[in-house]
C-alpha cells in the first residue's frame, strides 16, 4: 500500500455528466441537479463517532488488506497461511458487520476479486478457496445493494455465515500494524469528504427505489419520480429515481486540498519509519507474487501443448 495513494488525485475534479445513466446501461430521463439536491442525496458524510464501529472497522480493513495481500494473484508456496484462515473465520462469523462496515473496507470487493479472479496452486489448503466462494456468495444473497441513503445502511447487521463464537486475535505486531493501515486509510478517507461535503458530485446513475428503502424524509423528498409515475395522481406514486456516485475512491480531489479538522497520520518518527519498513515488504512480497503468478501461469500453458 503506498502511503501517498489517495492524496496523489488529479487536480480539478472530473466534469460533471449530463445526466444519469441506468446500472445495467439502460438511459433515465435526464433531469437538472442543483447543489442543495447534491448535498441532501449525497453518499459522502463523516462516519459516526462510535468506537465500537471505530474497532470494526480498523479490523475489517486490516482483514481486506492481509487477504488481498495474501491471496492475489496467488499464494507462495513457503506461505503461512494460518493468518489467512483466522481471518477468514472472524468474517464467516462477525455479527457487527453492516453495509457501512462491508462498503467502507472494502472487504465485499475483496472477497468477490478472490473468489472470481484466481486459480488456487496445488500447495495451497483445499479448503480456502473454497471459504472465500462460500462467504463471497452468502453476502451476495444478502445483499440488495443499499447505499447510504438506504434505510438501516449503518445499523442492520448481516447475520453471520455460521452461527458461532469466535474472535480474532493479533499478534502486538499485527495489531499495530492494522492501526497504521485503517489511520493511514481513514486520513485519506476523512480528507476526501471533507471536500465532497462542500462540493458534491454530480451522480452518474440511478435506481429505482420506493419510500420504504429510503432513511429519511428529508432524501426522499428530494429525487424526481419516474416517468410512469408522473402519469398517475400524487397519492398513487410510489417510485422514484435514486441518485448514484462514483466511489469515493474515484472522486476526484485537489492534490493540495486539506481536511481542516485533521491530524498527522504519524504522531512519532518511529510511527513513520514502522510504516515505511511495513511498505517495503509489501512491495517486496508483491513483486515475488507477480513473478511467481508468471511461473504457474507458463507451466500450465505448457501443460496445456503437451497435451
Amino acid at each position: 500500500m503506498n502511503v501517498l495513494k489517495g492524496i496523489a488525485d488529479v487536480l480539478t475534479t472530473k466534469r460533471a455528466p449530463r445526466g444519469l445513466t441506468g446500472a445495467l446501461g439502460t438511459p433515465l430521463p435526464w433531469f437538472p441537479t442543483t447543489k442543495a439536491f447534491r448535498e441532501t442525496c449525497s453518499h459522502f458524510a463523516d462516519l459516526p463517532s462510535d468506537p465500537d464501529l471505530e474497532n470494526t472497522l480498523c479490523e475489517v480493513h486490516y482483514i481486506h488488506h492481509t487477504l488481498r495481500h495474501y491471496l492475489l494473484p496467488t499464494t507462495l508456496p513457503d506461505d503461512n497461511l494460518d493468518l489467512c484462515k483466522k481471518m477468514l473465520r472472524s468474517l464467516e462469523t462477525r455479527r457487527d458487520l453492516t453495509s457501512l462496515v462491508l462498503r467502507e473496507t472494502s472487504i465485499l470487493d475483496t472477497m468477490f476479486g478472490i473468489s472470481q479472479f484466481r486459480k488456487p496452486p496445488p500447495y495451497e489448503p483445499p479448503d480456502l478457496q473454497r471459504r472465500v466462494v462460500s462467504l463471497n456468495n452468502h453476502w451476495k444473497l444478502l445483499n440488495a445493494n443499499p447505499t447510504p441513503l438506504s434505510r438501516g445502511y449503518a445499523t442492520s447487521h448481516s447475520p453471520p455465515l455460521m452461527q458461532r463464537d469466535y474472535e480474532l486475535t493479533l499478534t502486538l505486531e499485527q495489531a499495530a500494524e492494522a492501526e497504521l493501515h485503517y489511520r493511514l486509510w481513514r486520513t485519506n478517507r476523512d480528507r476526501k469528504v471533507s471536500y465532497l461535503k462542500g462540493h458534491p458530485p454530480e451522480p452518474i446513475k440511478a435506481r429505482t427505489v420506493t419510500r420504504g428503502e429510503i432513511a429519511s424524509d428529508a432524501v426522499w423528498e428530494a429525487p424526481p419520480w419516474t416517468p410512469e409515475e408522473m402519469g398517475k395522481a400524487p397519492e398513487d406514486r410510489r417510485i422514484k429515481f435514486e441518485p448514484l456516485y462514483q466511489p469515493i475512491e474515484s472522486q476526484a480531489v485537489p492534490l493540495d486540498w486539506v481536511n481542516p479538522g485533521s491530524s498527522p497520520v504519524f504522531t512519532t518518527p518511529e510511527e513513520e519509519r514502522r510504516w515505511d519498513v511495513v511498505r517495503r515488504r509489501l512491495n517486496e512480497r508483491k513483486n515475488r507474487q507477480v513473478e511467481h503468478a508468471r511461473k504457474l501461469m507458463t507451466e500450465k500453458n505448457g501443460q496445456g501443448a503437451a497435451r
